[in-house]
């Protein structure tokens, strides 16, 4: 009959006893004689020694993928069986003594007293159980840490469409042994923060703009392995923006130019143009003929009359909003803008230098200037200012300006000024159409340098004295003691 604990229909694990089996007492017959010494049969008062674990629990390291070893090494195991399970939730038994219960697990091997995984997994970490069924039970515990290399996955959308002035939070979640570290860098460019790379398990792109747009990544890095990575796309909902490359545009008859504005917007806008508040007319014959790439808008004009001349205004618009922005094609000569350096290096005269942009040559110029009056208004600027109007017209004035394509440098030299004075002065330059407008400026003639170089040579002079004089009296003194 089998025991009670197996059945037919399964296998039955008889196992024996773990501990050793002793004879019956038996009972002598006595001789009467107390100091009769009883000598006991062979074997019958044998002492047991129970099995004992030979090294201390250990935490065993191993990546993926490699080999690790469970040692149960014992001495005086005797008869008793050595059992080596694994313990998570549930025990779950491995071996027991030379008998594989796991036995359709092939990467379990017993080598000798010790356990061997191959061909490890993650899910093998854990307490692995070395033990003997004794009464106490003699066991061992052992920890099996495997490492792996890390995995990332996005927790949030990877397609991302929001609105400007919005805000956003993209999140990733890692998995690795040791703990994954997670950066966040943008692939186009540098974070909206300025920095190159952020820690943290997401990253939040606050009152979002244009610029914040583009591909964004979380990488998952822990030393094992090649790191992980999942990539976000950002794209934000705006109104049209616009820039133009030039606010205004210098030109004249027979000119080539060309108008433009660099549009942004999302969705895609619609651009349209207008000159002087009126719709603009392209030319099939191409005075006036509109091209489009990209974010560029152009306008492009060829043989410029006068009456190109005028306000140019390119009109934006998509379902976020509208936007304008203006170019102004002129004849005009430019604003002045100064070149000289403000503190002048002569006494009492000072040299003016400046730039403009005309199409058509400078004809003249207009100085105006008087003394700074700082806060001082209770004169009638018209009676205050000096005026200089020159004319340049003839080669005499080829040391006067000097003019590289629409580029003219100009330069006036003021004389009968006083020495360390603070000026003020305004300047406007003339083409054949008009004045240009007037650019204000201010200089200062240089201090009297003469008295003060004289009065430093002079104080040198008798220091040098008093010296030389105090070295000849100590010399004196000397030579007499």
């Amino acid at each position: 009959m089998l025991p009670p604990t197996c059945v037919k229909a399964a296998p039955c694990l008889l196992f024996a006893s773990a501990y050793p089996q002793y004879t019956d007492y038996v009972e002598y017959p006595d001789y009467g004689g107390d100091d009769l010494e009883e000598e006991p049969e062979e074997g019958a008062d044998k002492v047991y020694i129970p099995p004992v674990f030979t090294i201390e629990p250990q935490t065993i390291v191993a990546k993926e993928g490699e080999v690790a070893k469970i040692p149960c090494t014992a001495k005086n195991p005797n008869a008793s069986v050595l059992i080596i399970s694994k313990e998570t939730t549930q025990s779950t038994l491995i071996y027991a003594g030379q008998f594989k219960v796991q036995h359709r697990e092939k990467r379990y091997k017993l080598n000798g007293d010790s356990l061997e995984i191959s061909q490890l997994k993650r899910t093998d970490s854990g307490t692995y159980l070395c033990k003997f069924s004794e009464q106490p039970p003699v066991q061992l515990n052992h920890t099996l840490d495997v490492l792996f290399a890390p995995s990332v996955k996005a927790k949030t959308g990877q397609q991302q469409r929001i609105v400007k002035g919005s805000s956003v939070t993209l999140e990733c979640e890692a998995k690795g042994n040791p703990e994954p570290t997670i950066t966040w860098s943008k692939l186009d460019g540098r974070l909206p923060s300025g920095a190159e790379k952020e820690e943290g398990l997401s990253i939040t792109l606050e009152n979002v703009d244009r610029h914040v747009e583009g591909n964004y990544e979380c990488k998952a890095s822990n030393t094992i392995g090649e790191p992980a990575s999942q990539t976000f796309s950002v794209s934000i909902e705006y109104p049209p923006e616009i820039i133009t490359e030039k606010e205004s545009i210098r030109t004249g008859e027979g000119d080539q130019v060309e108008l433009v504005c660099l549009v942004h917007a999302r969705p895609s806008a619609e651009v349209t143009w207008s000159k002087d508040d009126q719709p603009l007319t392209f030319d099939p014959e191409g005075h006036i003929v509109e091209e489009q790439g990209g974010h560029r808008h152009t306008v492009k004009i060829t043989k410029v009359t006068e009456a190109d001349f005028g306000k140019y205004v390119c009109h934006a618009h998509n379902d976020m909003g509208d936007s304008t922005a203006s170019i102004y094609m002129t004849g005009l000569p430019k604003h002045p803008v100064f070149t000289s350096d403000p503190n002048g290096g002569e006494e009492d005269a000072y040299t003016l230098t400046w730039d403009t942009e005309s199409f058509y040559p400078i004809t003249a110029y207009r100085i105006k200037y008087r003394k700074a009056q700082g806060n001082d208004t209770s004169s009638a600027e018209s009676e205050d200012f000096n005026e200089i109007t020159k004319d340049l017209d003839g080669e005499e004035n080829e040391s006067t300006i000097h003019t590289t394509g629409i580029k003219h440098s100009i330069r006036h030299t003021i004389s009968d000024l006083e020495s360390a004075t603070e000026y003020e002065v305004k300047i406007e330059v003339k083409n054949k159409f008009a004045w240009s407008s007037v650019a204000d400026f201010s200089f200062s003639t240089k201090k009297d340098g003469e008295a003060l170089k004289t009065g430093g040579s002079a104080t040198t002079c008798a220091s040098t004295t008093l010296v030389a004089l105090g070295s000849l009296v100590a010399l004196h003194i000397a030579f007499r003691t």
